[in-house]
C-alpha cells in the first residue's frame, strides 16, 4: 500500500498568500470588466425597452381602431 503524499505545513503556509493574491486580482478584474460593460449593458436595455414599447403601442392603436371601426373588421 502507497501512502498519499500530504504537503508540508511549510508549503501550504507558503501557498495561502499566493491564493488570496489570486482570488483579489480576479476579482478586481472582474469588477473592471463589468465597469467598462455597464454603459453598453444600460444603453442595450434601454433600446429593448424602447422597442418593446413600440410594439405594444402598434398592439394599442390596432385594438383602438378595431373599437372605433368595428365595421372595417367584420369579416376578420
Amino acid at each position: 500500500m502507497t501512502k498519499a503524499v500530504r504537503p508540508q505545513p511549510k508549503t501550504i503556509k507558503k501557498a495561502l498568500p499566493m491564493n488570496k493574491l489570486k482570488h483579489v486580482c480576479l476579482t478586481v478584474i472582474q469588477l473592471v470588466k463589468q465597469a467598462w460593460l455597464r454603459p453598453q449593458t444600460v444603453a442595450n436595455a434601454r433600446e429593448q425597452s424602447r422597442r418593446r414599447e413600440v410594439v405594444r403601442n402598434e398592439y394599442e392603436l390596432d385594438r383602438l381602431d378595431r373599437l372605433r371601426n368595428p365595421s372595417k373588421y367584420l369579416g376578420k
